[in-house]
């Protein structure tokens, strides 16, 4: 079993003092979705709460809401089980993988639970508890010992089933000195303090029909203060004191979670909360802020912290209930980026791989300084028309409106005064695939001579161009391909367009000028593509077209020629070979330095402008990002902050490029003043494009030079030489590539 300790409470709370503001260069955060809570336990004076990728806390001393993530050292998201023994005060986490973490005296100790046992399916923890100084974990497989002091496991009971075999346990309780599981095969029982082997499945006490409770699939099992209980989904509650008993309470119902409560316990049932007293007294306990209940608890104070699908940790701490949730999107869905008004917004989605809208609720989410709303039919953050699997949207400045693409709705226009209006088969030429069902898709959309492309996926007129005056026109074109547009962009004068890689992959361009198309394939001399499937396309600051298939990366050079002649992309050198060949580039974005953010299966790699030289990599072993595949990547244009999203949500990394326009700008330096105890890269936007930066002391001698990427140039806070520069003021004089537009600023360091 590994084990690492990582401190961790120090930078927590930086972590949260920073959420919405800007973060240093070379650094990362998260941005998941805190709305669906799935455990909660309370640790001495905090409440501890897990969602799907995340973990937080609220501090009772001073009200305060932090996050821990990767970052700070846990080692991955998945949490799937909360515990806080108060004997050792130690917080356990355990997860989907079947690892361990456990925070104990402000440090996190990352346990390999799993890599050297011969476990094979699932490792699941799905619940803890202690008695003494161990914990016992219920598994998917059985339940572990867990030492609380030599943080190790001590016995693993692995053949819990009757015949020997590994047996799912959903809950543990002890009551009397025995261990109750609720399995798959029922409950069973052994004793932890007569000195039983518990590695002998015989030892094990199977209740059955003959004992009055059914065998079977058990889902929950607590104990009160004078018995157990257990439930059984679409059957009741059980309770034991020396024999059991059917208590006709709860019937028919799906059990999802109990905990002990005030001698009694907290039982929930299809999101709904009751509360049971020792002598099975029933109490709904009811509010609009939870309705979907996943746990709930009561701390020692007894308020009712109560672990919501919908609305995140609900509590009537403060006197009634509400919500204290952190900021972020409602979902981690995300299916698609877009960046206007020096915002990022995030599409959750969505449709399938056969193009069939996935009914997603979530509507779409907008991150800017203020952090994150979310704007959807539920009312959470803000309220929108039904208008599900949002897939795109661009702000329209003609119209002073949002425009927003759904795979199934149409097109829904929201107003900066607020107004809304949805565009269908009813009002526009856009046509709805199924008379029976909203499949009106409109799969991608576009800017272009103050009007906007739209693409209607699988109609006979699969283009349409709404013009500044609110006045349609309709293009189709002689190819069954072209029917199936996904996702657009502009190049020059053309319209770009990827086809649906199911139908047959390549990039239509069309001319509407001249009404002139043509379909790039993989064929020679007719695109060169070297995959047969496109994922996605960009263009880079000296015009050339990056497309990201399923065999690499093929770059066309001259994109304007493409409609004429033999056109063969090219491929980019990387190490003596072809750029991610027999790799799938899902995903490609250009920063403001000319360089190529590239996503893919296996993470996001940044590359200099010509992709023949790696500047980065990141993927799950050594970054915060939850998941390997990297379906799309934004970039924010002032801050230089890429977003990456994944299929566990959305993360970010300051990077070292932005934007930039002839002249200085805005130039902020960040941060500034530069304490001690930073040792971080300090970032310089805003300035002219690739400008050339000089750092020197107050006499004048000169400290550090650089080119600006785009619009920011970074400081590692040293010299030449490599020695941190000493406390004092230095200056920063920054001029345009010219030498016509000019900055001077100052820092201070202060060691």
């Amino acid at each position: 079993m590994n084990r690492l300790a990582i401190f961790i409470f120090c930078f927590v709370t930086w972590h949260s003092s920073m959420a919405q503001n800007d973060i240093p260069i070379g650094t990362w955060r998260t941005h998941y979705s805190y709305y669906n809570i799935e455990h909660v336990v309370e640790a001495e004076n905090r409440i501890f709460s897990s969602a799907e990728s995340g973990l937080f806390y609220f501090n009772k001393e001073d009200n305060s809401i932090s996050k821990i993530s990767k970052i700070d050292g846990l080692q991955a998201e998945d949490i799937s089980s909360l515990y806080f023994d108060k004997t050792t005060s130690q917080l356990l986490i355990g997860y989907s993988s079947g690892n361990l973490d456990v925070i104990r005296d402000n440090q996190i100790f990352n346990l390999d639970l799993i890599s050297t046992s011969q476990i094979i399916g699932s490792k699941k923890i799905n619940h803890i508890i202690s008695f003494g100084s161990f914990a016992y974990m219920a598994t998917d497989y059985g339940v572990l010992k867990f030492d609380l002091n030599r943080l190790e496991v001590s016995e693993t009971y692995r053949e819990l089933g009757a015949g020997a075999q590994p047996l799912k346990v959903n809950q543990a309780t002890v009551w009397s000195d025995s261990l109750f599981l609720a399995t798959e095969e029922g409950v069973i029982a052994a004793n932890l303090v007569n000195g039983t082997n518990l590695l002998d499945y015989q030892n094990w006490k199977r209740y059955g029909a003959g004992d009055g409770i059914p065998e079977g699939p058990v889902e929950i099992v607590v104990s009160l203060s004078n018995m157990v209980i257990a439930g059984i989904d679409e059957d009741q509650l059980y309770k034991y004191q020396s024999v059991w008993q059917a208590t006709g309470l709860l019937t028919g119902v799906g059990f999802d979670n109990a905990s002990t409560y005030d001698g009694g316990a907290l039982v929930i049932y299809d999101g709904a909360v009751v509360s049971l007293t020792s002598q099975l007294l029933q109490t709904p306990l009811q509010n609009d802020l939870f309705t979907a209940a996943n746990m709930a608890i009561g701390d020692q104070e007894g308020n009712l912290w109560v672990a919501d699908a919908k609305n995140g940790l609900i509590s009537d701490y403060a006197g009634q209930f509400q919500s204290f949730t952190l900021n972020g999107p409602y979902k981690n869905d995300i299916f698609r980026f877009g960046q206007f008004s020096n915002s990022i917004y995030a599409f959750p989605g969505g449709y399938n791989p056969g193009i069939t809208p996935l009914n997603n609720e979530a509507g779409f989410y907008v991150f800017d300084s203020y952090g994150w709303q979310s704007y959807n039919t539920a009312g959470v953050n803000r309220a929108i028309p039904e208008f599900n699997d949002i897939v795109d949207g661009v702000y329209h400045e003609a119209s002073s409106s949002l425009i927003l693409a759904s795979a199934g709705y149409g097109l829904l226009k929201i107003t900066d005064s607020g107004e809304t209006a949805i565009i269908d088969e009813t009002n526009s030429p856009l046509k709805n695939l199924d008379l029976l069902e909203r499949r009106v898709i409109v799969s991608g959309l576009a800017k272009a001579n103050e009007g906007l492309w739209v693409l209607n996926y699988g109609a006979a007129y699969p283009l349409h161009f709404l013009d500044k005056g609110g006045n349609w026109s309709s293009h189709d074109f002689n190819l069954t391909v072209a029917q199936y547009p996904i996702k657009v962009m502009m190049v020059n004068n053309q319209v770009w367009m990827i086809t649906d890689p199911s139908v047959e992959g390549g990039i239509l361009v069309y001319e509407p000028e001249s009404k002139i198309y043509r379909f790039l394939s993989d064929v020679v001399n007719n695109g060169g593509l070297k995959g047969d499937k496109v994922y996605d396309f960009a263009v880079d600051k000296e015009g050339l077209v990056w497309v990201g298939t399923n065999n690499g990366v093929s770059v066309f050079t001259l994109p304007s020629e493409v409609l004429e002649g033999n056109v063969d992309a090219i491929e980019p050198i990387f190490e003596n070979g072809l750029l991610f060949k027999d790799e799938d580039v899902l995903s490609i974005e250009v920063d403001g330095g000319n360089r190529k953010w590239i996503g893919t299966t296996k993470g996001a790699w940044l590359f200099n402008d010509a992709a023949d030289e790696q500047i980065l990599h990141f993927d799950q072993g050594n970054s915060p990002l939850p998941d390997n595949r990297v379906f799309d990547i934004e970039i924010h244009p002032k801050t230089g902050e890429v977003f990456f999203a994944t299929s566990k949500g959305i993360v970010s990394y300051r990077g070292t490029a932005t934007e930039a326009r002839d002249v200085h700008s805005d130039v902020k330096i960040f941060p500034n003043p530069i304490t001690e105890d930073f040792n971080g890269t300090v970032g310089i936007s805003g300035l002219a494009s690739d400008a050339i930066v000089k750092i020197t002391d107050t006499s004048g001698k000169l400290i550090w030079q650089e080119q600006a990427n785009g619009g920011t140039a970074t400081w590692n806070v040293a010299d030449y030489n490599g020695n941190r520069a000493a406390s004092g003021i230095y200056l920063v004089f920054s001029a345009s590539e010219d030498g016509e537009d000019t900055f001077v600023g100052k820092i201070a360091v202060v060691n």
